[in-house]
């Protein structure tokens, strides 16, 4: 599954966490997986409301439909960590559009998703700046590389 999302950032991977009694909460890991700092970034809540509600109903009562969601949203895998809740573990085995796959850790479930992420309903802003910073930084290592360039000795 990591090798999976290092190579291509639109495989993503769900890990969702906790039990029906207690709720369930999810993250969605891209690349080797979280790292300091990543929290400070995280999307607001009113972003991440369209991919909570998919995984409500995977929780609760999913369809295939919701399975499909999942690909829109760049996820290939699943993965429930030990304890895996139960109810959760019998939800997900009973949609289709998902296989079972191996988890590591004694207890954890994993399932991939077997439509192809798009990636199509992630929210991607361009940074208007960045074209900017890009040419600046391009200028600066000009200016570095000339600096830098040995200089001519002028004999008299």
């Amino acid at each position: 599954m990591t090798d999976a999302a290092a190579d291509d950032p639109d495989h993503g991977i769900l890990e969702i966490r906790g039990s029906r009694a207690h709720g369930f909460s999810y993250v969605l890991l891209r690349g080797p997986g979280a790292r300091i700092g990543d929290d400070a970034v995280l999307p607001s809540s009113d972003e991440q409301a369209p991919l909570t509600r998919v995984v409500e109903n995977l929780a609760s009562a999913p369809e295939p439909a919701d399975v499909a969601a999942l690909s829109r949203f760049g996820v290939s895998y699943v993965y429930a960590p030990a304890p895996a809740d139960i109810s959760l573990v019998g939800n997900l085995d009973s949609v289709s559009g998902v296989t079972t796959g191996s988890a590591t850790e004694r207890g954890a479930r994993a399932w991939q998703v077997e439509a192809t992420p798009t990636g199509a309903a992630l929210v991607r802003d361009g940074d208007p700046l960045r074209p900017w910073l890009l040419g600046l930084q391009g200028i600066a290592v000009v200016v570095v590389a000339v600096l830098a360039a040995p200089t001519r000795k002028v004999v008299r």
